[in-house]
């Protein structure tokens, strides 16, 4: 089943439309997010409600699941710029023509979350990528990948909301719990303070965040239940050869 399914992957990406660098570079939107202070993390309260919300979906949820997240800070950092949308297949694929990335899905590590083709549909995020190819890519557009402090204030902005649009869980406002990834930009609702996109839901998105050898990932996804889309969530540590098909990335500069 896992061969079949890599083939089929493989030929998605290979007739996918081919972009180059050249003309990916200028149609990759970046948002600038300023320098400055911004509020990082939960406190007590806040993992409190985490754990309330874990129970709505999955039950017997624990304080350690969330206890990562302490403590809520201040953190300044420079500015920097962020993709506005999640890469999608159609851009990822224009590495795999090159040889330098390898095909999304090739590896895939958790049979549990399922196939489907609608995953590898250009407009989708590209999804079964590994943290390493995912910083290849970016590396190829001059980028890189954020770090978790980057993607958290691009998704929380200066006030230290639990979600990109707010404090309350809307579902309207994200891809989660659903039968498949959405399209890139598909819940504009759901943008972030700085107009950043599927910054909850979707995909996983890797950083460069790492902690002994697992790598930090944010955000929560299309799969997933939907207390992992929280903005301070970080419960998500994974190896760097992993990938799934509800993990994608975004690049920063």
């Amino acid at each position: 089943m896992a061969t079949q399914v890599a083939v089929q992957v493989q030929a998605a990406l290979m007739t996918a439309p081919v972009p180059t660098a050249t003309n990916i570079y200028p149609v990759v939107r970046w948002v600038e997010v300023p320098e400055g202070d911004f509020i990082m993390g939960s406190d007590a309260a806040d993992l409190q409600s985490a754990v309330q919300e874990c129970n709505r979906w999955e039950g017997n949820c624990q304080w350690d699941w969330f206890d990562n997240e302490l403590p809520r800070r201040t953190v300044w950092l420079p500015a920097f710029k962020i993709m506005m949308y999640e890469v999608t297949n159609a851009e990822y694929a224009a590495r795999v023509h090159a040889g330098t990335c390898a095909p999304a899905g090739r590896a895939i590590s958790d049979s549990n979350i399922p196939y489907t083709p609608a995953l590898f549909l250009p407009e989708r995020p590209v999804v079964g990528v590994s943290q390493q190819d995912a910083a290849l890519f970016c590396s190829w557009l001059g980028a890189r990948l954020p770090t978790e402090e980057e993607w958290e204030k691009a998704a929380r902005g200066t006030d230290g909301r639990i979600y990109p649009w707010g404090n309350r869980l809307e579902l309207e406002r994200a891809n989660v719990g659903a039968d498949d990834p959405a399209a890139v930009g598909d819940h504009p609702a759901g943008a972030s303070p700085w107009g950043v996109h599927d910054l909850a839901g979707n995909a996983f998105e890797w950083t460069s965040s790492h902690e002994g050898n697992r790598y930090v990932l944010r955000g929560g996804s299309w799969f997933g239940f939907p207390f992992r889309a929280r903005s301070a969530d970080r419960g998500t540590k994974l190896e760097p050869t992993f990938a799934n098909y509800d993990v994608g990335f975004r690049c920063a500069r």
